[in-house]
This record gives structure tokens, sequence and C-alpha cells, in this order.
């Protein structure tokens, strides 16, 4: 498939999400007039709920709100807030940042720590090494997120105080801001730095046993070099396809880790959309984070043919 094609087939999966996550939060139980207003008001002052539904056009039928807001989404425009009464491009922006900045920093300590490691596991897998990498990784694999992220915080912050339980993220003060994030960002490498370790060793050990790796070794060329220059870079494919995942997990995890940090970003603002019903800024957000989605896939497919130009001529067949 061509990039053309690809890039059609990212816009159709957005519009398809789009329509999907519009029309949930029509069906989804709840007044956001009331959510808003509350019953004493609306009671009391009838002409504020009509007021308020005017502005926000949920006077007008379902299907017309749809049009309304995807037009005005292809232009940058979300509307606005229900809760904050300002635009939901302009909250997305604000909140972007500290959500850039630790997906950021997690994938960067996940590329750095599982990629030198997974290699050399992958050496020593019959060892003892390699046995208790395999129990590590299950623990790794195994503990949820939020847990180890409450655990982090009762153990170096209020046992041994080393990190504050509050994040802080700015450019003006990079050392704190570096201090402050320190667990949000280890918390939401270690299960990712697990995966990418484990397929990286199973890509290198499917890759030991072909021939072209035999030939190498039969000519002479030590067995670090075999690993560096051969079957490292066969392993590249698999390599960037778990990458990917794992930059998407990082991503959707940073919602979570964001309430329990308490990081001002794009996952904090959107349980607070939900639970106050404001349905503009969780349109908003979601359809972000799908267009991310769709932009890392894209991107993936663009590495695969700069690696091996071969599978864009196999997927035009």
């Amino acid at each position: 498939m061509s990039i053309i094609k690809r890039i059609f087939s990212g816009v159709l999966t957005v519009f398809v999400i789009s329509v999907v996550v519009f029309f949930m939060f029509q069906i989804i139980p709840g007044d956001p007039v009331l959510s808003q207003l509350g019953a004493e008001e609306i009671d009391n002052n009838p002409k504020l709920a009509a007021k308020f539904r005017e502005e926000f056009n949920l006077d007008e039928p379902v299907h017309k709100r749809y049009v309304n807001w995807i037009n005005g989404a292809v232009k940058g425009d979300l509307g606005n807030s229900f809760k904050y009464k300002k635009p939901v491009s302009e909250l997305i922006n604000k909140r972007l940042g500290p959500t850039l900045t630790i997906t950021f920093l997690s994938m960067i300590l996940t590329i750095i720590i599982s990629i030198p490691l997974g290699l050399y596991i992958s050496k020593k897998e019959e060892s003892g090494m390699g046995i208790a990498y395999n129990i590590l990784s299950q623990l790794g694999l195994a503990i949820p997120s939020f847990w180890l992220a409450i655990l982090f915080m009762w153990i170096f912050s209020l046992k041994l105080n080393l990190f504050p339980t509050r994040s802080y993220i700015s450019l003006n003060d990079p050392i704190r801001t570096l201090k402050s994030i320190f667990m949000p960002v280890l918390v939401l490498s270690i299960g990712n730095i697990s995966i990418v370790i484990r397929y990286l060793v199973n890509a290198v050990n499917e890759e030991k046993n072909k021939d072209y790796v035999l030939l190498a070794k039969a000519k002479g060329l030590l067995d670090d070099k075999v690993l560096s220059k051969h079957i490292f870079k066969n392993a590249l494919i698999p390599l960037i396809t778990i990458l990917s995942m794992v930059l998407i997990n990082l991503a959707m995890g940073s919602i979570i880790i964001e309430n329990v940090f308490n990081i001002q970003g794009l996952g904090s603002l959107l349980i607070v959309a939900i639970k106050e019903s404001d349905y503009p800024v969780s349109q908003g957000i979601i359809l972000f984070y799908s267009i991310l989605v769709v932009f890392i896939n894209l991107l993936v497919d663009i590495l695969y043919m700069i690696i091996d130009p071969r599978i864009d001529l196999r997927r035009r067949k």
C-alpha cells in the first residue's frame, strides 16, 4: 500500500472515530446542562438553562451538531468547553506540554535502557542473568502502573523524601522539573522496557538461526560483530513495530499517571471533563489521541520503507 493510500486510510479512520466518539457522548446517560448548572438552578431559572442550550447549540438536531463540530475540527476549532467557557483547542494547547514531556522522556528512557539490555540478554539468555531477566520482566508486565506509582510515591516521597508528590513542569526551572517528573517517567517506562526487551530478544533469537548468520560465523566473524552488523539490522522491523506500540502505550498510560502525580496535562483534563460531562473537551482530547495514533502508524510505515524499500513493493502487489 502506498503512502498516499495509507494517508487516505488514516483520514478515514479518524473520521470513523470522530463519528463514534461524538455520538457515543450523545447517548451517555446524563444531561450536560444539569451537570453544569445543577437541578436547583434549572428549576429556579429555566431561562438560564435555555440560554445554555442555545449557546452550545444543544437545542439543534444531533446530526447537525456533528456536522458543525467536524467542520470546525478540520479548521482547528473544537468548540467551547462547558465548564471552562474557553475554546477546547486552547485548553488542549495549554495542557499538551506536560503530557508530551513525560511521554517523550519515558520513550527516551525506554529506548536507551531496553535496546542495549535486550541485545546483552540475547547473548546471555541461557545463563543465570537470562533467567533473572525473565522473572523481572514478568513482574514488570504484571504490576499495574498506577499501583507502582502509588508504591513509588509512598517510598521515595513520603518515606525517603527524595522526590515531591506533586509534579512541576516548567522550562524556567529544568532541575526542579526533572526532579519532580522522575517518578512519573520511571513508572511509565518500567513495563514498556520489559515489553521491548522481550520482543527484541525474541527477534534476535529468530534471526540467529538463519542461513546468513551461520554463513557470517563460518567466515570467522565474531559473535558481537554478527549481532551488531547483521542480526540487529534485520531485527529492526519488529523492533520499530513494538516501539511504535510502546509510544502509543506511553501516551495512553500518561492519562492514569498524570492523575496519580497531579500533572496538569491532557490526561488529567480528560478525567475532569468526563466527570463534569464536559463533552466538547472529552471529544476534542479523544480525537487528538486518535490523530496521534494514526500519525504514529503512518510514520512507522515510512520507516519500514526507509529500512527496507522492498516492503513498499510487496504491499503494491
